[in-house]
């Protein structure tokens, strides 16, 4: 169930549901599930007008990249994309592990959300992207007191403030 419907509202009525049987089989840690995606919009009216008076919430989108990563065990973490491909050591979202393995209890957690980087010195979120080239830089050694510029797909030492 969870891996094909996309319909949050759905999933919750069906596990409400003491007569309906959900298999644990159905859901498998460390494979990516189908994302709960939010429809576009291009603003309030429109979002009003799209729902004709149903309830609703709306989030703000951030200039970050959509992730789900699962804590499969304490010492195995998994990122996937929103189209279910695997990034850990191969975009470098494996330098996120111990951060991760710090920040949640336990293990079975599958997290799905945006990926955004903070910019601490400029009190502003990174453009979309950045993610990668920072992670990179980590990846190569770089911390927080290391000077760094996003260039590109990339980066460079700069004057710019390294923060994770």
């Amino acid at each position: 169930m969870y891996n094909s419907i996309m319909d949050l509202k759905k999933v919750i009525n069906e596990l409400k549901d003491p007569n309906k049987h959900i298999f644990m089989h159905d859901v498998c840690l460390g494979s990516p599930a189908m994302p709960q995606l939010a429809a576009v919009s291009t603003g309030p009216e429109d979002a009003f007008k799209k729902m004709k008076g149903r309830p609703f919430s709306m989030d703000c989108k951030f200039d970050g990249e959509r992730m789900q990563v699962h804590v499969v065990s304490s010492d195995v973490v998994r990122y996937f994309s929103r189209r279910g491909h695997e990034h850990g050591a191969k975009s470098d979202f494996n330098q996120l592990d111990p951060l991760i393995q710090a920040s949640v209890r336990g293990k079975g957690v599958v997290l799905d959300g945006e990926l955004v980087v903070w910019n601490r010195s400029r009190e502003t979120f990174e453009p979309f992207g950045a993610q990668r080239a920072i992670l990179s830089a980590v990846d190569k050694g770089l911390g927080p007191d290391d000077l760094l510029e996003v260039v590109g797909g990339g980066w460079r030492k700069s004057r710019l403030l390294l923060t994770v």
